[in-house]
């Protein structure tokens, strides 16, 4: 008989795992203020523990008379050991962040810290993550700045979940321009899938609810001027998971609206004699996970909300992909619709030298 010999890596003992102190796991920042920290326990985190900084009157983040914002506000996910900040900046400016490990700690109540007590945040951050030097306490501090490059990421949030968008500078300049100043103006926070065609394309940008059940109402924003149709940058084409402008009237101009491929749709890529329009992608789905979030809005149940909703678009809202059937309930627009809750870019995030 052949005996197996005993392994030599002894199973560590989850109670020496959760006393080390906690550290930071993922940090996203974007362009609009918000930051988004996850920690590698439950944590307790205590008032003036969230420093928030812009820059002062020399231009320049992380230096001397950088300012602190009094008005900044924080929630805790507790389900996912995450932080949401709300710096609520301009867009595109930069901004720096300090969490101050005194003030974040393990929980008292954590069944491994009958003895030790609580830790300290295991913060220090030079570059990498996770965050710590092994070692109870350090101060999280990073610098976040625009991404100049010509695809940077875009976050939408959505109420089944986050959708990155790599926008492409070097196919679509105008139109990414075009996506952003909506975006960054906030005027696609709200907005929903209004449109879903399934093996084609879902649309989405151009309207919001305004009010509940029979009082709602659905609204478009202000419009900027509308964009004329850019060439078809070579390499570029309506593949699946592809993001373009919805176009319009003989010239195919664009504002808000914009949609997702659900298949490669050649046939969108070349005017023809019945439609002088060419759709140019001006963003792509970063991942196959995204492109199974879509398809499941997509494949959901349509609605036609025309009774429901009084609608200022005519006929636009006849293909509404809803949460769940309606089955005579009463329409809810924040319970039955999928919704657009942000979009922003993605800023790089930088340790403070």
């Amino acid at each position: 008989m052949i005996r197996r010999a005993a392994p030599v890596v002894e199973p560590l003992d989850c109670r020496r795992l959760l006393s080390a102190p906690p550290k930071i796991t993922a940090a996203v920042a974007d362009n609009r203020g918000e930051v988004q920290i996850t920690f590698s326990r439950f944590v307790q985190i205590e008032s003036n523990a969230v420093r928030f900084f812009t820059a002062g009157t020399d231009g320049q983040i992380g230096t001397a008379d950088d300012v602190r914002k009094t008005d900044v506000t924080f929630r805790l996910i507790r389900s996912r050991n995450r932080m949401v900040i709300d710096g609520d900046t301009p867009a595109d400016a930069p901004y720096r962040v300090q969490l101050v490990s005194s003030r974040i700690t393990s929980k008292a109540d954590d069944v491994d810290n009958p003895i030790t007590g609580r830790k300290r945040l295991d913060g220090e951050f030079t570059g990498a993550l996770p965050t710590g030097d092994g070692r109870n306490g350090g101060d999280f501090h990073f610098i976040a700045r625009p991404d100049t490059s010509s695809r940077p990421l875009a976050r939408m949030t959505t109420t089944v979940g986050i959708l990155d968008l790599r926008l492409r500078r070097d196919f679509a300049p105008v139109s990414v321009a075009n996506f952003l100043s909506y975006a960054n103006s906030g005027r696609y926070d709200g907005t929903f899938f209004n449109r879903a065609a399934p093996g084609f394309v879902l649309q989405a940008g151009a309207l919001r609810v305004v009010g509940e059940a029979e009082n709602s109402r659905v609204v478009q924003d202000v419009l900027d001027a509308p964009i004329n149709q850019e060439p078809l940058a070579e390499g570029n084409s309506n593949r699946l998971g592809t993001v373009a402008f919805v176009r319009s009237g003989p010239q195919g101009l664009a504002t808000n609206q914009f949609f997702f491929n659900l298949a490669d749709n050649p046939g969108l890529d070349t005017a023809d004699e019945f439609h002088n329009v060419v759709y140019n992608p001006f963003a792509e789905l970063a991942n196959d996970a995204d492109r199974a979030l879509i398809s499941q809005i997509a494949g959901s149940s349509l609605e036609n909300l025309q009774r429901n909703i009084r609608a200022t678009i005519p006929g636009g809202l006849s293909e509404v992909p809803v949460r769940s059937p309606l089955s005579g309930q009463r329409f809810q627009p924040a319970r039955d619709l999928f919704l657009i809750q942000r979009v922003a870019v993605r800023m790089s995030v930088e340790p403070v030298r």
